[in-house]
């Protein structure tokens, strides 16, 4: 056994929070490249933390000068200069090149990050509709409010650890392993709880903290074994960077890879031979000591240059564009370490910089929440045309009511839970996300009667994903068990569902998968299964065909009248608005299988009657997500109560629901009647 000096400059420990950074800046700006795991960075930086704070105050304890108040001083020299500038610059780019929902986002996670608990918010971000991650520019400042939020209980555990002379290292590690396996238990339960709550990473930082424990009290590996030890900690850092996914069950017990690793290269000292040979070299302690600032620039570049680019995911952006913007983040952060960073820490001025610091912090909070509370200020965009106002505003169709509670208690769990009167309903529209969107205009189209809409996205109507049987079972009971429904309109994302819910990305934007044979046995099974049982009850049914999918956000079509942002932000918009849509011959190839699959099925059922919306938004050339002066559709493939209204005054012209279905005259190969849509068209053409 031999001592560790934790009080001394190891510059191995830069050398490894260098790993961490680089891991988690390469992953970000190239997340198709072979350093699938970059993100665990993140936990490595973790032990780091949790080893040299802990390493502080338990020398302060045993020297008797201990004083929380000069803990959270430091904390603040530490950690607010660099934010503050960081916070500042997303708010000024923000103002100046983002539209009112994006800046209102901005402006709701710099509180939160002011508040240091941005990871609660985001946390409660997550759903259905959410902003895809990859365009929140502070996104990454969730592992900032985990580690604030520890040191807010941490430093008082061990005053009262040592104060009541408790045996840390058993209460320690009594505490680290109940937070590890809560952390292994709700990323199979709630993957977002286990990714985003504090009382499942304490134990990361736990590891560092138990680790400067061991070596204040001279546990540590020998002199002999040291070398051994660094190896095996690199070994598995590296094992962790090549074989972890984002598909993994994360954090779980996979987190223990980079946290063993680098507990062990922590722990094998500065003189064993990754340490010396590897950790301490020059580059690897420059990039360790310009890492807290690169990593708080780094995903905003890469963020604001996502939002920036039409279209655009990672693999859509050149490399060199991406290679442009890791540059420009270290530019940055080397900057804000020399100039801002190393001033304010060690200047000599701490009673003047800390309540200054606190004070900007405080009023950064307030910034940010007047920002999302007044909607992203929406008067200093202008839109152009004006009405894509609709475009950043919330989801405009909301997905449960107190009516369908109050008469269909047995729907409360259901995705979306819809009624248009307080008495059982007349008809239903039932399927996924592409079902739902229509319940507002049927609703207002059919006052007389009372319309339902239940979804559940991924299994309704039909779904060749291998979970869904439940879900339609429990649909075909709910079915037969209320005949007051007498006509049932299904409708979906037809394509992703028979492909199981599999998707590919075109230019930034979901489909469909290729078709598999799994997905489409299973896909017709469940088709056959829904409408044999429909079929069966005299239940008339109507079969909505999908809208196209949109490649592009409808909101990648829109201008800013305003020069400056439209110098900033609609100079790089790839879709001028006279071409916001996608090439029609190019869609229904894409189509086609599926198409193909469910005209076969459809077949079968000579008695349904089938409605092709597609004909309302394609003219032969292309298909559009915009027909002056309005947006068809709300995102890539959603659609606005515009749009909406399009589709079911059509469908209503072609089926007059209420009366009897036989009433509507329909070809044989379930084409629709020629006034039902801009020109004739079969419903799902061969």
């Amino acid at each position: 056994m031999s001592t560790q000096h934790a009080e001394k400059y190891r510059p191995d420990i830069d050398g490894l929070r260098a790993i961490a950074v680089l891991s988690v800046v390469i992953y970000h700006a190239f997340p198709a490249g072979k350093l699938k795991g970059g993100f665990i960075g993140v936990d490595i930086f973790f032990v780091i933390s949790g080893f040299l704070i802990t390493g502080i105050l338990l020398r302060e304890l045993k020297a008797g000068t201990f004083s929380i108040l000069h803990f959270y001083a430091r904390r603040v020299l530490r950690i607010f200069p660099a934010l503050i500038t960081v916070l500042v610059a997303c708010l000024g780019a923000g103002w100046l090149g983002l539209f009112s929902d994006e800046y209102a986002q901005v402006g709701k996670h710099v509180a939160g990050s002011a508040a240091f608990i941005v990871n609660l918010l985001l946390w409660q971000e997550v759903g259905y509709f959410d902003v895809s991650s990859e365009l929140k520019p502070l996104l990454h400042l969730w592992s900032l409010g985990i580690e604030e939020q520890f040191y807010i209980v941490w430093p008082v555990f061990l005053w009262l650890a040592w104060r009541l002379r408790f045996s840390f290292l058993k209460l320690a590690l009594a505490i680290a392993a109940a937070s590890f396996a809560a952390g292994v238990y709700y990323t199979f339960v709630d993957p977002t709880l286990a990714f985003y709550a504090p009382p499942t990473r304490f134990w990361e930082l736990m590891a560092g903290g138990i680790l400067a424990y061991c070596l204040s009290e001279s546990i540590a590996p020998s002199a002999r074994h040291r070398d051994g030890v660094s190896i095996f900690g690199l070994v598995l850092i590296v094992v962790g960077l090549l074989v972890i996914k984002k598909s993994h069950a994360f954090p779980g017990a996979w987190a223990l890879l980079p946290v063993a690793g680098a507990v062990l290269l922590i722990a094998s000292g500065p003189a064993a031979v990754i340490n010396r040979t590897v950790l301490s070299n020059k580059v690897a302690v420059w990039f360790g000591l310009i890492s807290y600032p690169l990593y708080l620039w780094h995903w905003p570049v890469l963020a604001f240059l996502r939002i920036g680019k039409a279209d655009g995911v990672y693999r859509e952006i050149a490399w060199e564009s991406r290679s442009i913007a890791v540059l420009a983040a270290i530019g940055l952060a080397w900057a804000t370490y020399r100039l801002i960073e190393r001033p304010i820490r060690y200047g000599g001025e701490t009673r003047l910089w800390v309540p200054t610091l606190s004070a900007g912090m405080v009023a950064l909070l307030f910034t940010g929440a007047g920002v999302y509370t007044m909607n992203g200020i929406p008067s200093r965009v202008e839109l152009s045309p004006p009405s894509a106002a609709v475009l950043f505003a919330d989801y405009p169709h909301p997905l449960k009511n107190a009516a369908c509670h109050q008469v269909y208690p047995e729907l409360a769990d259901a995705w979306s839970c819809l009624l248009s009167k307080d008495r059982p309903a007349d008809v239903a529209i039932i399927g996924d996300s592409h079902a739902h969107q229509y319940f507002q205009s049927l609703a207002k189209k059919l006052p007389s009667l009372s319309v339902l809409n239940t979804s559940a996205p991924n299994c309704l109507p039909f779904s060749g994903h291998a979970r869904c049987e439940k879900v339609a079972n429990e649909t075909i009971a709910f079915l037969e068990k209320n005949r007051s429904i007498k006509t049932v309109i299904f409708a979906g994302y037809y394509s992703v569902l028979a492909a199981g819910m599999r998707y590919e990305n075109i230019e930034g934007q979901r489909v469909a998968a290729d078709l598999t044979v799994e997905g489409h046995q299973r896909f017709e099974n469940s088709a056959r299964k829904m409408l044999a049982s429909l079929e069966a009850q005299g239940m008339g049914v109507v079969v909505l065909g999908d809208i196209p999918d949109m490649i592009f956000r409808p909101r990648d079509c829109v201008g800013f009248a305003n020069p400056v942002m439209a110098s900033l932000r609609g100079s790089l918009n790839a879709k001028p608005l006279d071409k916001c849509a996608i090439p029609e011959g190019e869609f229904r190839a894409r189509m086609r299988p599926f198409d193909d699959t469910l005209a076969a099925i459809l077949s079968e059922h000579p008695g349904l009657s089938t409605f092709d919306p597609r004909p309302l938004f394609c003219d032969g050339s292309t298909c559009v997500a915009y027909r002056d002066p309005t947006f068809l559709y709300w995102n890539s493939d959603h659609l606005t109560i515009e749009g909406a209204d399009i589709v079911i005054d059509a469908l209503l012209k072609a089926f007059p629901i209420g009366a009897p279905m036989a009433s509507v005259s329909l070809n044989r190969d379930h084409s629709l009647p020629a006034a039902a849509g801009s020109r004739e068209q079969a419903a799902y053409p061969n």
